[in-house]
């Protein structure tokens, strides 16, 4: 069976419940929505990150962490896989963005902001959630036609729910 690599770039301060909520309807929904067996990559186990994690290893989907220096001391699940990068937060997002086969974006706000531009540069999909009360949401009114790099098609798509963001990852 093949295996899909999911970024899920997400915030990593104190999430509203909604976002929460949403984080836990896209994790069930992309479990039964993808054929291939699932890994989620994250930066981290902090804010919103932590609880798609949770969510995550709690119906059995694997988790790596690819983490920044300054967050190797934190404290990470048994059960799942940890790779201490050595390096800062943004050159971190490289490895996590080319290590992904689509970037699902949960809301965020610069670092995420930055991991869309990044994988936008690779040529990667990117999976955005709306109305997320997070500068992430800004992302439509930034990438429209008339500003956008023409050397990087855009490859970005957009969800207003958990379950849609999962279906849209999984379509074949």
């Amino acid at each position: 069976m093949p295996t899909l690599h999911v970024l899920v770039a997400a915030y990593s301060g104190d999430p509203p419940t909604t976002l929460i909520l949403q984080a836990e309807e896209f994790i069930k929904n992309i479990k039964e929505a993808c054929r291939e067996k699932l890994v989620l990559l994250l930066g981290g186990y902090r804010g919103l990150m932590k609880h798609i994690a949770d969510i995550a290893l709690r119906e059995d989907i694997d988790v790596v962490f690819v983490i920044p220096t300054a967050y190797e001391y934190d404290y990470y699940p048994e059960n799942s896989i940890v790779v201490k990068s050595g390096l800062g937060d943004r050159e971190r997002s490289s490895i996590l963005v080319r290590s992904a086969d689509k970037v699902v974006v949960m809301g965020g706000g610069l670092g995420t902001i930055f991991e869309i531009l990044l994988a936008q540069s690779y040529g990667k999909e990117v999976y955005i959630l709306l109305n997320t009360g997070l500068p992430t949401d800004k992302f439509t009114e930034f990438y429209q036609e008339k500003v956008r790099d023409p050397r990087f098609p855009l490859k970005a798509y957009y969800a207003s729910s958990g379950r849609e963001l999962a279906h849209l990852v999984c379509r074949e």
